[in-house]
């Protein structure tokens, strides 16, 4: 262990997405409001002490352009004659929804995307399984088992096959992805499809035991684990029982950011 070399503290802030999120925080918290405060804030940041002060400034002005393309962040109104680092920020309507639900700023694009296609192709709720898409967590993977992939999806009824076509989830797509059976990566059309496949099996059992809930969401957030046979629907497509307890805990925590998201967009009403 002596011999082996010393592993090297590295500041979390490093990765784009950690750094996007973080500035999105501040801003929306009021904690910085202009790119001057972003620069004093964050220059006691260890980030700063590994990358130095020139490179700070640049990885701010890199971050806040994502944001700006991401629309979750704008300049202020009449701030056209300002200095450039005096100029004062403002998070939109979608930033103060991406902060309040606690979704990733990449990850808030993706989400509004499908609410929108959401509203516009409608839910079908005979087996709600493009609810069950919608609620899958954009960074959950597993392996996938391709035969039963082919099975489940070949055994969706035609309605559903066209509602999730009209959702943006393209047939084609997916068929030519089980055929090629190519490694699936985070946020995935066909891996989110796959996990939502796989939590019908869940959502199934949950529904033969007879409890009612106001809404499906308020369903997902409050079903109780121990009702579900988790060994059989594991066996099935092959994962262990604490990824699938994690999986679910997980897609519970999602399903209730997207409420919190969708509220504040105003998308539910």
């Amino acid at each position: 262990m002596l011999a082996h070399e010393e592993m090297r503290c590295e500041s979390a802030l490093a990765a784009p997405e950690e750094l996007a999120s973080l500035v999105l925080d501040l801003l929306s918290l009021k904690v910085a409001t202009t790119v001057a405060e972003l620069d004093a804030v964050l220059g006691a940041t260890l980030l700063v002490q590994q990358k130095g002060a020139e490179e700070m400034s640049r990885l701010i002005t890199a971050t806040l352009d994502t944001l700006y393309a991401q629309q979750l962040v704008e300049r202020g109104e009449g701030e056209e004659q300002a200095a450039e680092g005096e100029k004062t920020l403002a998070v939109t309507e979608e930033g103060a929804a991406a902060f309040g639900a606690s979704v990733a700023p990449a990850d808030s694009c993706v989400l509004r995307k499908d609410l929108l296609s959401t509203l516009k192709s409608g839910v079908n709720f005979s087996s709600h399984l493009h609810l069950l898409y919608i609620v899958a967590p954009y960074d959950l993977t597993c392996a996938i088992d391709w035969d039963l992939y082919y099975k489940e999806f070949s055994s969706l009824p035609d309605s559903e096959k066209a509602l999730l076509e009209r959702a943006g989830i393209s047939m084609v797509r997916i068929v030519q992805q089980i055929a090629s059976r190519a490694p699936l990566h985070e946020g995935d059309t066909a891996l989110r499809l796959y996990l939502a496949l796989l939590m019908q099996h869940i959502w199934r059992q949950y529904e033969l035991s007879g409890q009612c809930f106001e809404s499906d969401t308020d369903a997902i957030i409050h079903y109780s684990p121990q009702q579900e046979p988790h060994v059989e629907v594991a066996a099935r497509f092959g994962v262990e029982r604490g990824w699938l307890q994690a999986a679910l805990q997980q897609t519970v925590s999602h399903a209730a950011a997207i409420a919190r998201f969708a509220e504040t967009m105003g998308v539910n009403r």
